[in-house]
């Protein structure tokens, strides 16, 4: 059994290796890195990638107290943990970069949304408001996917590419 834990991490479910969905290694990632609990809430729980294999690790011990499937995965060179938001540079940057190429202009709107908590939420909000969101999740999405895949050649780990559509 390899556990699952949803950002929130409200939700735990184990899940056979067996039943999991047939993905690319690149899909699989993508839903790793979905998984991958918010560093802002300090949860101490793991995700890990096989440089050998591309086999995806997930260590949530610390929550449930089931040993990971990996014995001493952090001390494994065979394994490296997934990114996270941050190290992919795909927070505040990733608003600004939408900002320059979809919405110029409104720069100092979007510094306003983003000068107080909450801004996440009024951020969606003014983009629901607006009829941006689709695009943003859109922008986001391939934003993130291009940054895992950086990320993988950065780190020497064979995944599979889409084919680019013609």
């Amino acid at each position: 059994m390899t556990l699952f834990i949803s950002k929130n991490c409200n939700i735990l479910r184990s899940i056979s290796t067996m039943s999991l969905p047939q993905k690319s290694k690149l899909d699989e990632l993508e839903w790793a890195y979905e998984l991958q609990p918010d560093s802002d809430f300090g949860e101490d729980t793991h995700s890990y990638i096989s440089k050998l294999t591309g086999e995806i690790v997930h260590d949530a011990e610390a929550l449930t107290g089931e040993p990971c499937p990996v014995e001493d995965i952090e001390g494994d060179p065979d394994y490296i943990p997934l990114p996270d938001k941050f190290d992919l540079d795909l927070g505040n940057r990733l608003v600004w970069r939408f900002v320059d190429i979809e919405i110029p202009g409104l720069e100092q709107k979007v510094r306003e949304i983003f000068s107080r908590k909450g801004a996440y939420r009024r951020w969606k909000d003014f983009l629901d408001r607006n009829y941006l969101l689709d695009k943003w999740h859109t922008f986001e999405n391939e934003s993130t996917r291009e940054a895992l895949l950086e990320w993988c050649k950065v780190h020497e780990i064979a995944i599979d590419e889409p084919a680019s559509e013609s």
